[in-house]
């Protein structure tokens, strides 16, 4: 209310000054200084003409304050709100809704991803397999010699799932070792039997053959085995259920011809 009175009072003030009072100015100089004039209205109406000129020239003064008066109204408002706001509002959550806002800087790049690296695989134990091949061997064959030794290692590395291509590796230099002492051993009895008979029992016994041939062939799956691990060759993948110890050699050979994925 008080505002409203305020502004009434400015507006009078200027209102007074540029229209009511060059109105009594000049009817006081006609009536003062013509008495005649003022009688005749054709008279009358030229006295105020410069009268007229005054009471135009004032609206349109009071036109442009009153617009000038409007505008300096609505500074005074909006830095009216910004303090009324201010006191509202404490600096403390003004800081924290600044602080919600989003930083026009670039957000720090993120740290380079660190490989990772997987923990090597624990070595097959051999030792324990070896033991359970001669726990077996002697009710599978009914003897212990290197060449039953073998086979029940060739058997039970059938039956044993390959975790990781390294237990092949290991499994397949076990293998080759029983297999060089198997040939050994079957050929010292082949001579044997053969100068027993007299050296006529020929020129190549098919047992020390077959062991000979089953020799070469467990050579040459380590061989492939060894190719197999420097792929990226999905053998367990392949191989599914036959993924064995003594498979994994079999089919190294297969899988790498197949593949192409030497690396």
């Amino acid at each position: 209310m008080q505002d409203w009175l305020d502004k009434f009072m400015v507006g009078k003030k200027k209102y007074s000054a540029s229209v009511v009072l060059p109105i009594i100015i000049a009817v006081i100089n006609v009536i003062v200084a013509n008495p005649e004039t003022a009688q005749n209205l054709t008279g009358l109406v030229q006295e105020f003409v410069p009268t007229l000129i005054a009471f135009f020239g004032g609206i349109a003064y009071t036109i442009i304050e009153g617009l000038r008066d409007r505008e300096l109204a609505k500074g005074k408002t909006t830095l009216g709100s910004t303090e009324a706001l201010s006191a509202v509002v404490p600096p403390s959550a003004v800081s924290a809704v600044s602080q919600l806002q989003p930083s026009a800087q670039a957000a720090p790049a993120a740290p380079p991803a660190v490989p990772v690296v997987e923990a090597p695989p624990e070595p097959l134990d051999i030792k324990a397999f070896h033991e359970r091949v001669l726990a077996d061997v002697e009710s599978r064959y009914k003897e212990t010699n290197p060449a039953t030794i073998f086979y029940e290692a060739c058997d039970k590395g059938s039956k044993t799932k390959c975790e990781h291509i390294s237990h092949a590796q290991d499994y397949y230099d076990y293998l080759v070792s029983l297999a060089y002492a198997a040939e050994a051993y079957v050929k010292e009895q082949t001579q044997q039997e053969t100068a027993a008979a007299g050296g006529c029992k020929g020129l190549v016994d098919p047992e020390y053959a077959k062991m000979l041939q089953d020799l070469n062939t467990t050579i040459r799956n380590r061989d492939y085995v060894y190719a197999l691990a420097r792929t990226n060759i999905d053998w367990k993948t392949a191989l599914d259920i036959n993924a064995t110890l003594y498979n994994v050699g079999v089919w190294a050979q297969h899988l790498i011809t197949t593949s192409y994925d030497i690396k």
